[in-house]
């Protein structure tokens, strides 16, 4: 019998790497597990309402959401300086000693850096695309050349040699990690060109129960644009406009992005702050949503289809290959209230969408929605 061990995970709050980082959390506590949770400040009581243990970042800056009105792209060079410091690397050390295995949300790279001073096994939890975060030459290029500086500052803190420009930052740190926890599907995933011997494809990690809620009505669109602020009035407007011309019903959350005093809803539409996506999507026919991959893999989990309107990030390649598998439609951020309306009419009444995504529903149900990532994190235990 595998004996209830201890594990340290290391994250912080950037809106979709959230939600199956506390899902993984509440399915190792149940497992009856010790996990402790090291983060910014803003996290602290999801964690603990999950079951985790909660140790702030004490030397490395609390950094968490932006203040109201900006984007992450607007304080993108304190997000990577924060990622890649020497302070968050000595955070790890630190609270590393008495643990079995270390989870480390891939984008703390200074976190993943340090593992090299750490003798429990690692696993670099990949909350998007595997292969655009490793090989997708754009971005990984334009990632590489902002954070190797700041990491071959750490590494020389750490006394580690530093890294040379062969290989990216990316794939190198994720490549030298035991194990690389990617949580999407494969086949929503673009082919690698080269091997990964430590990559593991273990799908979304979901939560297990979903709380009850009674839609207001059916069919049910659920219109969610991002937990985070991306500056969607505009779009939501547009989206909310286009809604109130169908005869559906419509719930739309806002999360931390806007307040409701800068929503206006039509008769059929429902304004919640925040509802968990567990409870909706079971009753839900379409969701119109800005792409984000939290948002994806929660609606292909519950076999619906989607309209994506991707606004920046990773969310024109996750629209793109929402489209090219048949799961939804792919449209402008810009689109008119028309041009929504007519991708959700053909989402809500051309039956392939839907046959589409309840395939790839069955393709996670079949890796547990979150059992295999516990599996091959136990598998590290010996």
């Amino acid at each position: 019998m595998l004996r209830n061990r201890r594990f340290l995970f290391v994250t912080f709050d950037a809106g979709g790497n959230v939600p199956p980082t506390l899902a993984l959390v509440r399915r190792l506590v149940r497992r009856g597990h010790e996990v402790r949770v090291v983060g910014n400040s803003a996290l602290a009581a999801r964690i603990t309402d999950s079951g985790g243990i909660f140790r702030a970042f004490v030397r490395a800056r609390d950094f968490g959401p932006p203040a109201p009105g900006l984007t992450a792209e607007d304080q993108i060079a304190e997000m990577l300086a924060f990622m890649c410091s020497l302070e968050l690397a000595q955070d790890v050390i630190a609270e590393a000693e008495t643990v079995d295995v270390l989870v480390i949300d891939c984008m703390l790279a200074a976190a993943l850096l340090s593992a090299e001073r750490i003798e429990a096994p690692t696993a670099a939890l990949v909350h998007f695309s595997y292969q655009r975060w490793v090989e997708n030459a754009d971005f990984v290029e334009r990632i590489s050349a902002a954070m190797l500086p700041l990491l071959n500052q750490t590494g020389a803190g750490l006394g580690l040699r530093p890294m040379g420009i062969d290989i990216p930052v990316t794939a190198r740190l994720t490549d030298r990690a035991t194990l690389a926890l990617a949580a999407t599907l494969e086949q929503f995933d673009c082919p690698l060109a080269a091997p990964h011997p430590n990559l593991r494809y273990v799908g979304p990690i979901l939560d297990e129960e979903s709380p009850s809620w009674e839609p207001p009505g059916r069919p049910l669109v659920l219109v969610s644009f991002s937990s985070t602020y991306m500056r969607q009035e505009d779009a939501l407007r547009r989206t909310l406009e286009a809604v109130g011309t169908l005869d559906t019903h419509a719930v739309c959350t806002l999360g931390n992005a806007l307040g409701r005093e800068k929503v206006h809803a039509p008769a059929n539409v429902l304004i919640e702050d925040w509802l968990p996506h567990g409870a909706v999507l079971p009753h839900a026919a379409a969701v119109v949503t800005h792409a984000g991959h939290s948002t994806i893999m929660a609606a292909l989990a519950h076999g619906v289809p989607m309209v994506c309107m991707p606004m920046g990030r990773d969310q024109h390649f996750n629209a793109e290959r929402v489209a090219a598998l048949g799961a939804g439609r792919a449209i402008s951020s810009d689109a008119s209230s028309a041009e929504i309306r007519e991708a959700l009419r053909a989402v809500l009444t051309n039956p392939s969408y839907r046959n589409v995504a309840r395939r790839m529903a069955a393709t996670i149900t079949d890796l547990g929605r979150g059992e295999r990532a516990v599996m091959e994190l136990e598998a590290l235990l010996g």
